[in-house]
Protein backbone atom coordinates (compact mmCIF):
# COMPACT_ATOMS: atom_id res chain seq x y z
CA UNK A 1 0.00 0.00 0.00
CA UNK A 2 1.07 3.43 -0.48
CA UNK A 3 0.15 6.34 1.84
CA UNK A 4 1.19 9.06 -0.94
CA UNK A 5 4.22 9.88 1.50
CA UNK A 6 6.58 6.43 0.28
CA UNK A 7 8.10 6.04 -2.91
CA UNK A 8 7.08 3.04 -4.64
CA UNK A 9 8.94 0.85 -7.63
CA UNK A 10 7.90 -0.09 -10.59
CA UNK A 11 8.09 -3.66 -12.16
CA UNK A 12 9.61 -2.68 -15.90
CA UNK A 13 10.00 -4.95 -18.65
CA UNK A 14 11.33 -5.40 -21.98
CA UNK A 15 7.72 -5.62 -23.37
CA UNK A 16 6.30 -2.37 -22.44
CA UNK A 17 4.84 -1.53 -26.02
CA UNK A 18 2.77 -1.72 -27.78
CA UNK A 19 0.70 0.20 -25.65
CA UNK A 20 -2.88 -0.97 -24.92
CA UNK A 21 -4.32 2.11 -26.99
CA UNK A 22 -2.46 0.14 -29.94
CA UNK A 23 0.66 0.53 -31.83
CA UNK A 24 0.12 3.99 -33.52
CA UNK A 25 -1.03 5.63 -30.20
CA UNK A 26 0.69 9.10 -29.51
CA UNK A 27 -1.86 10.12 -26.92
CA UNK A 28 -1.56 7.52 -24.13
CA UNK A 29 -3.65 7.96 -21.29
CA UNK A 30 -5.41 10.87 -23.01
CA UNK A 31 -7.38 8.49 -24.39
CA UNK A 32 -8.98 7.99 -21.21
CA UNK A 33 -10.03 11.59 -21.05
CA UNK A 34 -13.53 11.89 -22.70
CA UNK A 35 -17.03 14.02 -22.26
CA UNK A 36 -18.25 11.60 -20.08
CA UNK A 37 -15.17 11.41 -18.00
CA UNK A 38 -14.93 15.31 -17.30
CA UNK A 39 -18.86 15.35 -16.45
CA UNK A 40 -18.05 13.06 -13.57
CA UNK A 41 -15.10 14.19 -12.46
CA UNK A 42 -17.34 17.49 -12.07
CA UNK A 43 -20.14 15.52 -10.45
CA UNK A 44 -17.29 14.20 -7.87
CA UNK A 45 -16.71 17.93 -6.90
CA UNK A 46 -18.26 18.65 -3.13
CA UNK A 47 -16.49 21.82 -1.96
CA UNK A 48 -14.62 24.36 -3.98
CA UNK A 49 -11.01 24.97 -3.08
CA UNK A 50 -7.89 26.49 -4.54
CA UNK A 51 -4.52 25.37 -3.45
CA UNK A 52 -1.86 28.02 -4.46
CA UNK A 53 0.85 25.98 -6.39
CA UNK A 54 2.89 28.75 -7.28
CA UNK A 55 6.49 29.47 -6.15
CA UNK A 56 8.88 31.97 -7.73
CA UNK A 57 11.64 30.80 -10.11
CA UNK A 58 15.14 32.16 -9.47
CA UNK A 59 18.66 31.78 -10.36
CA UNK A 60 19.29 29.39 -7.91
CA UNK A 61 16.34 26.93 -7.55
CA UNK A 62 17.71 23.41 -7.39
CA UNK A 63 18.25 21.51 -10.60
CA UNK A 64 20.31 18.72 -12.15
CA UNK A 65 23.19 19.48 -13.35
CA UNK A 66 23.64 20.95 -16.16
CA UNK A 67 20.56 22.76 -15.99
CA UNK A 68 19.85 26.31 -15.00
CA UNK A 69 17.11 29.14 -14.47
CA UNK A 70 17.97 32.40 -16.29
CA UNK A 71 15.82 36.02 -16.59
CA UNK A 72 17.11 38.74 -18.43
CA UNK A 73 15.18 41.76 -18.31
CA UNK A 74 15.54 44.71 -21.31
CA UNK A 75 15.78 48.28 -20.16
CA UNK A 76 12.20 49.22 -20.00
CA UNK A 77 11.95 51.46 -23.58
CA UNK A 78 10.36 55.03 -22.29
CA UNK A 79 7.43 55.91 -24.92
CA UNK A 80 6.90 53.30 -27.41
CA UNK A 81 3.89 55.23 -29.31
CA UNK A 82 1.58 58.40 -29.43
CA UNK A 83 -0.20 57.60 -26.02
CA UNK A 84 2.83 57.14 -23.84
CA UNK A 85 3.16 53.84 -23.75
CA UNK A 86 5.81 51.62 -22.40
CA UNK A 87 7.38 47.85 -22.25
CA UNK A 88 9.42 45.65 -20.83
CA UNK A 89 10.65 42.86 -22.51
CA UNK A 90 11.65 39.69 -19.72
CA UNK A 91 13.27 36.42 -21.13
CA UNK A 92 13.42 33.38 -19.42
CA UNK A 93 15.48 30.31 -20.41
CA UNK A 94 14.74 27.03 -18.15
CA UNK A 95 14.41 23.78 -19.10
CA UNK A 96 10.64 22.34 -19.03
CA UNK A 97 10.98 20.29 -16.03
CA UNK A 98 12.29 23.18 -14.06
CA UNK A 99 10.14 24.78 -11.47
CA UNK A 100 7.11 22.69 -13.29
CA UNK A 101 6.04 19.60 -15.17
CA UNK A 102 5.52 20.21 -18.71
CA UNK A 103 5.68 16.97 -20.14
CA UNK A 104 5.04 14.74 -23.30
CA UNK A 105 4.94 11.27 -23.63
CA UNK A 106 8.44 11.00 -25.05
CA UNK A 107 10.04 12.78 -22.22
CA UNK A 108 11.25 9.90 -20.53
CA UNK A 109 13.17 6.78 -22.24
CA UNK A 110 14.75 3.49 -21.26
CA UNK A 111 16.91 1.96 -23.32
CA UNK A 112 16.74 4.19 -25.60
CA UNK A 113 13.01 3.65 -26.40
CA UNK A 114 10.22 6.21 -25.63
CA UNK A 115 6.35 5.61 -25.21
CA UNK A 116 5.05 2.78 -27.63
CA UNK A 117 8.78 1.76 -28.29
CA UNK A 118 9.48 4.65 -30.53
CA UNK A 119 13.40 5.13 -30.73
CA UNK A 120 14.75 8.02 -29.14
CA UNK A 121 16.61 8.73 -32.54
CA UNK A 122 14.01 8.70 -34.81
CA UNK A 123 11.81 11.21 -33.15
CA UNK A 124 14.35 14.14 -32.32
CA UNK A 125 14.52 16.95 -34.17
CA UNK A 126 16.95 20.09 -33.59
CA UNK A 127 13.68 21.92 -32.23
CA UNK A 128 11.72 19.36 -30.69
CA UNK A 129 10.63 16.12 -31.15
CA UNK A 130 8.22 14.44 -33.54
CA UNK A 131 6.15 11.75 -32.21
Amino acid sequence: MNDGNTATTATVTDSWWPSRYGAADEAGALNEIGADSVVGAARAVRRGRVYDLAHVLHMDVPAFEGRAFRQELDAPQSVAGPYGLGFVIERVHAPSQMGTHMDALNHLHRNGRTYNGHRVEDITAPYGTTK
